[in-house]
């Protein structure tokens, strides 16, 4: 334990206690930012010559009343007495050596300010605002489906998720194939159906929006999707499922009602996605800029290669009865890579997604009407026509002939202009 005291920088103020154990002394600067401890090298300051640990820097001191406010220590020009008592004095003036034990910078207080900052207060510019949604469907079309016409004062999106359509707006014909996007404008005239005999998929989306940048479509009508936008309409099929009851796909749906026990912020979700959508076509007209693709992103794109060639191979192969082991050997890929590649990139496991590709071809061959019950069954690789209508029923939640019969009805009323739009 060292005594302390306070030692003047560049004018002098007396301390107003001093005290000394041992051999050590510390000197305090008074404005806090300085701490340094001297120990005495004499034996007259409590240890024998030689006791004492080397120092890193030792030097013969003057009097302590000089060294105090000598400048080689402290910076001071003056040497004039600190302490009043001539025995503390004497007594230090008899220890000619001194050396330094340490120094060290003490941390000075964080300086806060006193007034808070000015913030400015921007607003965000909105290029597009969806106000209104009016339909969202999911329909299966029947072979040879088509519709007389109609024309209305909001915006219509129709997206070909499978299979062929022709539609004619205001006279101009024009051919969809898969992934196919066509817009028709307010108080314009249009009809489509089916087209070369094919069962199509096509999701209809009405809304309202008088934003000036919607006239960008009634000049692009029609767009062929990539992949980034396909899963952004993606994401807007999947919170159009969550917001409405029934759900959008569903046979009984005639007109938007909310789900009570629908995911927060559904609807909200639809919105942002269709205005993502927009913007995202809209941008098309601007030149893309060249970027170079990080590591991740080209793993990403090796996954999703993966995963679709084998969901090419099963759509060649339904007959069969695929296995996951027979597919790695086959792809030559682990079983780890082939689950990981098909969950992030189709949301469902391997066998599930065939499963699942099986059940769509079946209610496209239920629409064609060229196949019955039996011969799609064994078509498609079920054992009998019993397990296939049971598979049917578990995931359709009809069988083979309930859907059959929707299908034809629905097509009915769409022929009859009995969408209820209101």
């Amino acid at each position: 334990m060292c005594g302390s005291g306070v030692i003047p920088v560049q004018s002098f103020v007396p301390p107003t206690f001093v005290s000394f154990k041992h051999h050590c002394v510390s000197f305090e600067h008074p404005s806090s930012l300085y701490s340094t401890v001297f120990r005495s090298r004499n034996r007259k300051m409590g240890r024998p010559p030689g006791k004492t640990p080397a120092s890193p820097l030792a030097w013969t001191a003057p009097p302590l009343s000089c060294m105090l406010g000598n400048s080689s220590i402290f910076g001071s020009s003056e040497c004039s007495p600190l302490f009043p008592l001539p025995a503390i004095q004497n007594s230090l003036q008899s220890a000619p050596h001194w050396a330094i034990i340490r120094s060290h910078r003490k941390r000075q207080p964080v300086r806060r300010r006193r007034y808070p900052m000015d913030y400015a207060k921007f607003e965000l510019r909105e290029e597009l605002a969806v106000r209104k949604l009016i339909t969202f469907f999911y329909r299966e079309m029947p072979k040879d489906y088509f519709f007389e016409g109609e024309k209305h004062d909001f915006w219509e999106i129709v997206f070909v998720d499978k299979g062929e359509w022709d539609v004619t707006v205001d006279g101009k014909p024009f051919h969809l194939e898969q992934g196919d996007l066509v817009f028709y404008g307010p108080n314009e005239f249009h009809r489509g159906g089916a087209a070369q005999r094919s069962t199509p998929n096509v999701i209809i989306l009405t809304f309202e929006c008088d934003s000036p940048a919607m006239g960008y479509f009634a000049e692009n009508r029609v767009f062929r999707l990539d992949e980034r936008e396909r899963a952004i309409y993606a994401s807007l099929v999947r919170a159009g499922l969550d917001a409405f009851d029934p759900p959008i796909d569903s046979p009984r749906m005639r007109r938007l009602s909310r789900r009570a026990d629908a995911p927060f912020g559904s609807e909200q979700l639809i919105r942002n996605h269709l205005e993502n959508l927009l913007i995202h076509l809209i941008r098309r007209k601007r030149a893309p800029v060249a970027a170079e693709k990080p590591a991740s992103a080209v793993k990403e794109n090796k996954d999703h290669v993966i995963a679709a060639d084998v969901a090419e191979y099963m759509k060649t192969h339904m007959a069969d009865d695929l296995t996951v082991d027979e597919l790695c050997r086959r792809f030559r890929v682990s079983r780890t890579l082939l689950k990981t590649a098909f969950k992030q990139h189709t949301g469902q496991g391997v066998l599930e997604y065939f499963n699942h590709l099986k059940l769509e071809r079946a209610k496209s061959l239920i629409r064609e009407e060229r196949l019955n019950y039996t011969e799609i069954a064994e078509a498609l690789g079920y054992s009998s026509i019993h397990y296939f209508s049971r598979q049917f029923k578990k995931t359709t939640g009809m069988t083979p002939t309930e859907y059959a019969r929707s299908v034809k009805l629905r097509a009915l009323d769409d022929q009859s202009g009995c969408w209820d739009l209101s």
